[in-house]
């Protein structure tokens, strides 16, 4: 009798805020203030939206050190990422209803 274990990760979206918690920090560290704004923004969307408190410390210093940059990176991310969703809700729906 052959027992196989499988793992599998679990994609929560607490799992994914975590995730882009620490690609944030890996931009920050890398002095990326735009892609890690992009980022944060990313992973409160999709991820958990509580997570905006972690990000928030190193979103406001990216903001602080290139605010043009990394709020222009912001804003087109979450604006992306709100359009598909819409998007999205229009072709099953044929209403935007969040």
């Amino acid at each position: 009798m052959n027992r196989e274990i499988y793992l599998h990760t679990g994609f929560l979206p607490s799992s994914f805020s975590m995730y882009a918690m620490s690609l944030l920090s890996r931009l920050f560290l890398l002095e990326k203030p735009a892609w890690a704004v992009a980022v944060a923004a990313v992973g409160v969307i999709l991820g958990w939206p509580f997570s905006i408190l972690a990000f928030l410390p190193l979103t406001f210093y990216s903001l602080a050190k290139q605010f043009k940059q990394a709020f222009l990176s912001g804003a087109v991310t979450s604006i992306a990422l709100l359009e598909v969703a819409r998007a999205i809700c229009m072709g099953q729906r044929g209403h935007f209803f969040i």
